[in-house]
């Protein structure tokens, strides 16, 4: 295996896996130092990296299918129920922990539903939603605690939807890759869930409704893909989705995933080794950009650091970087791994996870971006120095500099407007010297936040950054 790539001890015990399992989700603490992912069988795996410790659970027959984890140490997995049949029905769908997973409860969704749930998306720690098979769709108001169904007007009952995503308290949309009849695969609300309508794309042909991904980048502007294969983009909140162009008019295969770093730039990919890059928003045909290999894959996801730093991943554990906006690409796959890579994660302090369906590993690359700490001199500073981040404001990426006069256990973390911490850029020991950062904030919504020095629990400065998105 390549050396970039540590494959994770996810299970505390292999003796404890009595069949073969699938990971579906991954999430991290907001510190980024536990991991938790849920899959088959009700199996939940946590790894504590300040400990190296591992922590497995299956909890119920049923799968789990995605999963949250707050700041405050509550989590939420949602999925199957373990049994609906005509002597035993179930309604354990939802788990619930308060305290960082050591102990589940179940949540019922209700004393009726039997909904396979395969999205959650929390806007805070207390507001979220849910989604699933027959059109179930549910809300939280009291983190995960109990549920309210909503209905959204003339949706097909058996609708299957696969995705929730809201990219602000009041406005969000889910989406549905399996198509009932000649139906809408799209619903968006503006108001918090109460209300819902239908959207679809662009298209005569019914088949070419069905959503394999999406990627909402503020209230006007989103894409998402479909089965045709095309990138499909709105700027209007999704009253229109109009279909753009790839370069080489590619249409015998599909597109699985795609993600934007903003409204104009942004990567998607899919079968027979297809990447494609957009830098005007799909304005002109997206340029095909991806890699040479004697080998035919296909690439389920990719991740985005910044215009120029993209990461794709495969089939036979393929992994392939750029980090000139796709002009070259790096081969970075797990070498002796033929895992196929079906999904991934990217931490806000650039680590990134590599998750294998089908034989249950997931592999950490903590050097595949151009971020974490850089030591650009090892001459000591007079005094402990925090500078003004820059660009400030910023748009997803930011560059901090320290001085440490005196070697420590050093500690950058970054805190909202409230005082809550939101993420963990340096928590280790030290030399003297000056040392540069990337702080990516993708995953945050716009706002003011502070960042934080600590050498050995002595605070010596405090920074506020803004955040525009």
């Amino acid at each position: 295996m390549n050396s970039s790539w540590d494959s994770i001890q996810i299970m505390s015990s292999l003796t404890m896996l009595p069949w073969s399992n699938s990971f579906y989700s991954t999430d991290l603490s907001v510190t980024a130092d536990t991991m938790i992912t849920v899959g088959a069988k009700g199996s939940i795996h946590q790894t504590i990296s300040n400990n190296k410790t591992s922590l497995s659970q299956y909890l119920k027959i049923g799968s789990l299918r995605d999963i949250w984890v707050s700041a405050t140490g509550t989590m939420l997995a949602v999925g199957a129920p373990s049994s609906v049949s005509a002597t035993l029905v179930t309604h354990d769908q939802i788990l619930r922990s308060t305290n960082n997973g050591v102990n589940w409860s179940v949540v019922s969704p209700s004393p009726t539903s039997v909904a396979d749930f395969y999205s959650i998306d929390m806007i805070d720690d207390n507001t979220g939603f849910i989604c699933g098979s027959k059109s179930a769709v549910y809300k939280t108001t009291n983190s995960g605690l109990s549920w309210d169904s909503l209905v959204i007007p003339n949706i097909p009952a058996g609708s299957i939807l696969s995705e929730v995503n809201f990219i602000n308290a009041q406005t969000g949309w889910i989406f549905s890759r399996y198509l009932t009849g000649y139906d809408s695969t799209i619903y968006k609300t503006t108001n918090g869930g109460t209300n819902w309508f239908k959207q679809k794309l662009n298209t005569s042909v019914s088949s070419e409704n069905n959503i394999y991904s999406a990627c909402m980048v503020d209230e006007n502007n989103g894409w998402c893909l479909n089965n045709k294969p095309r990138p499909w983009k709105t700027t209007n909140g999704g009253a229109n989705w109009d279909s753009t162009k790839l370069g080489d008019n590619y249409l015998a295969g599909s597109l699985y995933d795609i993600k934007m770093v903003n409204a104009m730039t942004g990567y998607c990919v899919g079968s027979n080794n297809k990447v494609y890059k957009t830098t005007n928003g799909g304005a002109t045909p997206w340029s095909s950009t991806g890699y040479s290999t004697t080998m035919v894959i296909t690439n389920y996801t990719c991740e985005v650091w910044n215009p120029l730093e993209c990461v794709v991943m495969g089939t036979y554990g393929t992994v392939y970087y750029t980090s000139n906006g796709g002009s070259s690409w790096v081969n970075k796959s797990l070498g002796g791994s033929l895992n196929d890579i079906y999904g991934s994660y990217l931490a806000s302090d650039g680590k990134l996870y590599a998750t294998a369906l089908v034989d249950a590993n997931i592999f950490k690359n903590s050097n595949m971006f151009s971020v974490g700490i850089k030591v650009i001199s090892n001459s000591v500073p007079d005094k402990f120095e925090l500078k003004q981040n820059y660009p400030n404001p910023f748009n997803q990426c930011t560059i901090i500099n320290v001085q440490l006069p005196i070697a420590g256990f050093v500690e950058l973390n970054v805190y909202d407007i409230t005082g809550r911490e939101v993420a963990t850029l340096i928590n280790e020991n030290l030399k003297t010297g000056s040392y540069e950062l990337r702080f990516n904030g993708g995953n945050l919504s716009s706002g003011i936040y502070f960042y934080r020095l600590s050498v050995d629990n002595i605070q010596y400065a405090v920074k506020k950054m803004i955040l525009l998105k």
